[in-house]
């Protein structure tokens, strides 16, 4: 016996107890013991809606078969939401987003507007709005 097995024998026995000491678990068979708990998937969830909206990517990447291979070695435990999910918590962020600009702006001192209009290759009409607005930025002691 090694001083590493006699030391877990006598001061921890409820460490190895039911392990075999001549075996170590396989990889495959400790990840399917893994699971992935609610907290880390709705933190994965939201990462996945944050790498659409950044690099403006189709919410259809969800359902692509490299998106998944990608997930299922990155978090094998994980289920990744469908397309109609990601559509509904991404809206949900725009409309939150939105009442919290509504909020500043309802209390900005000043504002000043700039508009960009241009047309794409595609002859697709685009027009970007631009806000700046003075205002407090912590909110006013009563």
């Amino acid at each position: 016996m090694t001083p590493m097995m006699y030391h877990l024998n006598h001061a921890h026995p409820t460490l190895i107890a039911g392990s075999s000491s001549s075996s170590q678990p396989t990889i495959t068979s400790v990840l399917a013991r893994r699971s992935c708990d609610s907290q880390q998937a709705d933190k994965i969830t939201k990462g996945i809606c944050k790498f659409i909206q950044t690099d403006m990517l189709p919410i259809s990447i969800v359902e692509g078969e490299g998106f998944g291979n990608l997930m299922n070695i990155m978090e094998p435990a994980y289920n990744i939401p469908s397309r109609r999910t990601v559509t509904r918590l991404i809206e949900t962020q725009y409309e939150e987003r939105k009442e919290e600009l509504f909020k500043k702006l309802a209390t900005a001192e000043s504002v000043a507007l700039t508009t960009d209009c241009w047309t794409a290759l595609t002859a697709e009409s685009y027009i970007t709005i631009t806000c700046h607005y003075i205002g407090d930025l912590l909110p006013s002691a009563l």
